[in-house]
């Protein structure tokens, strides 16, 4: 994990593209996109299984690590109606259950809106559009906000890296600029969109197990 200072604030960033509050207890992610393969076999796509479960494993070795006393979804917890199958309900309830001194929260993000109310037995706790704790405000669209530094998610930020001759790939990233942070989205089985960072601007870039942090000269 790498610390990182913004808003008067230690955040510490994972490669497991979470961040980590340790004044608060809180971890946070954006962009799970629980239920997503499922809803994409309910299709026709024919997508392995498997997805669900190791992003919950994932969620699951943080907590362990960490000991969060609150977790908070910045936004698209799941992907839509159609992935909430029975089998996905119980596997996210089971997780739940093992980490029941969580407080769970989530933020509302555009796939949350279209998939209505969360299962009940997921004990998560609305927290609307918009969520402020201290110098932070919460909420799914990187949008500025008078009431205080925005961490944000719903674009799946990452940047194109290049190399010799014409070798180039792209990366997922944390990116924080002056008024406004963009989180990688957390979930496996999700795309990624280019982002134009300006200069100044904190990128963190995820790749396999490692997160390093990218000068920005544009």
């Amino acid at each position: 994990m790498l610390r990182h200072e913004v808003a008067g604030e230690t955040l510490y960033l994972s490669a497991e593209r979470a961040m980590w509050w340790p004044a608060r207890r809180t971890l946070i992610a954006a962009d799970v996109h629980l239920g997503k393969a499922a809803s994409f076999r309910n299709a026709g796509v024919p997508i392995p299984h498997g997805t669900t479960r190791t992003d919950l494993a994932r969620l699951t070795a943080l907590v362990e690590k960490l000991r969060p006393t609150t977790l908070l979804i910045v936004g698209d917890l799941v992907h839509d109606r159609r992935g909430l199958t029975e089998e996905t309900v119980a596997q996210i309830a089971a997780w739940r259950m093992r980490h029941g001194e969580l407080d769970w929260l989530c933020v509302t993000g555009n796939h949350d809106r279209k998939a209505g109310n969360l299962p009940a037995v997921w004990s998560v706790a609305p927290a609307g559009d918009r969520w402020k704790v201290g110098p932070f405000v919460f909420k799914h669209h990187p949008e500025p906000d008078a009431g205080g530094y925005v961490v944000a998610g719903h674009l799946h930020p990452a940047v194109e890296l290049r190399g010799v001759g014409k070798a180039r790939m792209k990366a997922a990233c944390f990116w924080f600029g002056r008024e406004v942070a963009v989180l990688p989205a957390f979930g496996r089985f999700t795309g990624t969109s280019i982002v134009r960072p300006a200069s100044g601007d904190g990128v963190f870039v995820v790749e396999r197990d490692e997160i390093v942090q990218l000068a920005t000269t544009h």
